[in-house]
């Protein structure tokens, strides 16, 4: 039985990461004659993604896709701000490529005051990173495609798994679970993740967490 599926089509292999910053990414192999778009799901115990195929391809009754946690690469217009809460610009280049803002972002965040704030003719993301550079705080995209923008508090979590493999001098951990539900911001094993990739071959997965630097 696959662990792992798209839109209810199972997943043969394939790779999803969740960064530090950013948007998560799932490249996906499928046992299904045709490539799906717009918006997918991505399943597996203690995993629910909303994202959106951003390229796909068949070739004899397997499809490969490239699922990305939002639509943040688009691009946006220019626009300007002068004396306003980080909210609005944030919010504003949300909107701008159809995405939505988490629930649970720090209102004292949002309400840090821009004297003056000019968005360039570039990427969602790119708008992202540099509002979060200058809020002193990080972004990414959580599971259903929302944008957070906070810093995260690393709490410790519980969760049952094997190690297979400790390399030291790279942070790298693998490790064995069947809950998938880890994500960069927590504490495992002492370990600060800064980065979470599951490596999916159909009915097996490995998970490498690699720590902060």
């Amino acid at each position: 039985m696959a662990l792992f599926a798209c839109s209810g089509t199972t997943v043969l292999r394939g790779l999803v990461s969740f960064p530090f910053a950013g948007l998560w990414t799932a490249s996906l192999v499928l046992e299904a004659p045709a490539a799906p778009s717009g918006a997918v799901t991505i399943t597996a115990p203690g995993l629910a993604l909303t994202g959106v195929v951003a390229r796909g391809g068949s070739q004899y009754e397997r499809t490969s896709v490239r699922v990305v946690g939002s639509t943040a690469g688009r691009r946006v217009v220019k626009k300007f701000w002068r004396g306003v809460p980080l909210r609005l610009p944030l919010a504003d280049v949300v909107a701008a490529f159809s995405g939505a803002l988490a629930a649970d972002i720090d209102p004292a965040l949002l309400a840090q005051r821009l004297e003056v704030w000019g968005r360039a003719a570039d990427t969602g993301a790119r708008e992202l990173d540099a509002l979060a550079a200058v809020a002193g705080a990080t972004w990414r995209a959580r599971d259903d495609g929302a944008i957070w923008l906070g810093t995260d508090a690393w709490p410790a979590v519980d969760l049952t798994h094997r190690t297979i493999a400790v390399a030291e001098a790279k942070r790298t951990r693998t490790i064995a679970l069947e809950d998938f539900s880890l994500r960069p911001g927590v504490t495992l094993d002492g370990m600060r993740l800064a980065r979470v990739t599951y490596r999916i071959d159909q009915e097996r997965v490995r998970c490498d967490v690699v720590g902060q630097p």
